[in-house]
């Protein structure tokens, strides 16, 4: 054990060497590139840039080419400035080894069961993953941009998108199971994050984690959200039906579900009745399920101020699985969801 620690540690160490020399190396390619480009067109704007570039010496335009091209190399680790890479991965693999400590922690984080962590630990198939996010945006699961951009009095996203998760602490083991397993492959291995903060002495009422930023979820931002007064607001799209299978339903249960003498209840607050219409159709028609809407006016906004008129609660539409169908449903969905989740399927 103490060879091993010592052969993480001195790996690790390497690893941000090579990383911090190299990137150097490039970061210098980089800054020099920048300067003759502004030395060459008196500016560093784009548009001014690549207008005036037909006009300039060949030779300098290739020269500046080559030195972006050496600070890009560096940073994307591309042949020749590639070697901090491998010693990283080496490293990270080695700190995160069995037996090591930070794995540990993260299998007694889940629950605290080792063996019933690995027995659980499977992880599943990109179109599994696919099932499961259907189901997660359905409930409590957002798609965020992290870069927004005002152009013409209109906002535009950067880069690629992220998905977002925020529950309650009696959600917590679903978070675990959603960071941790089902998005694994996805999400770093930090500890979901608390809210609100545990050093402000307060009790924690939330937790929150995202995934990373992928060409994904860019993708399904553009069927799950249409733009209102320069917002983003989450819709149901209308090809749900072919979207909607019994692993997304189980996630939208986990997730956005309880039960309610006799039935299960999903909570769809935030959708229009035309979208929780046509979702309560696709679970009847897909899995056999006889679903009901419900009406529902929201707790008013509480306000502390006595002088400021406290904001009316709003109407809002939930669907209802009818006693008579739960026995199918728990069929379709139990073998999806994780033990501590039952209990929103009256199962102890």
């Amino acid at each position: 054990m103490l060879v091993h620690f010592w052969y993480t540690r001195i790996a690790a160490v390497k690893s941000a060497m090579n990383a911090m020399f190299t990137n150097r190396v490039g970061d210098y390619f980089l800054t020099i590139g920048f300067f003759v480009i502004f030395f060459t067109f008196g500016t560093l704007d784009y548009a001014t840039v690549f207008s005036l570039a037909p006009y300039i010496n060949t030779n300098v335009i290739t020269f500046i080419a080559i030195l972006l091209l050496l600070g890009a190399a560096a940073k994307s680790a591309q042949l020749g400035l590639h070697i901090w890479l491998p010693f990283a991965m080496e490293g990270a693999n080695l700190l995160i080894r069995p037996g090591s400590k930070l794995l540990k922690n993260r299998i007694k984080s889940y629950n605290g069961n080792t063996k019933r962590y690995i027995k659980t630990n499977t992880k599943i198939s990109p179109d599994n993953m696919i099932d499961a996010i259907i189901g997660d945006l359905l409930g409590d699961g957002h798609i965020r941009f992290s870069n927004k951009v005002l152009k013409d009095n209109k906002y535009f996203y950067q880069g690629n998108a992220r998905m977002e998760f925020t529950f309650s602490t009696a959600n917590l083991p679903y978070v675990q199971y959603l960071k941790f397993v089902a998005y694994s492959d996805i999400c770093t291995i930090s500890e979901p994050t608390p809210w609100p903060n545990p050093k402000s002495g307060k009790p924690v009422s939330q937790y929150w984690f995202s995934t990373k930023s992928l060409p994904l979820f860019t993708k399904l931002h553009k069927n799950w959200y249409k733009i209102v007064d320069n917002k983003s607001i989450k819709i149901i799209p209308s090809n749900i039906g072919k979207l909607l299978k019994a692993r997304g339903l189980a996630h939208l249960i986990m997730g956005d579900g309880y039960w309610n003498r006799g039935s299960v209840i999903l909570c769809m607050d935030n959708f229009t009745f035309e979208e929780v219409q046509l979702l309560a159709n696709v679970i009847t028609k897909n899995f056999g399920i006889i679903a009901s809407i419900d009406k529902r006016i929201s707790s008013p906004r509480p306000n502390k101020d006595p002088n400021i008129i406290p904001v009316k609660g709003k109407l809002c539409w939930r669907i209802r699985i009818v006693g008579s169908s739960v026995a199918r449903l728990r069929e379709i969905v139990v073998p999806y969801m994780i033990p501590e989740m039952l209990y929103k399927l009256n199962i102890k």
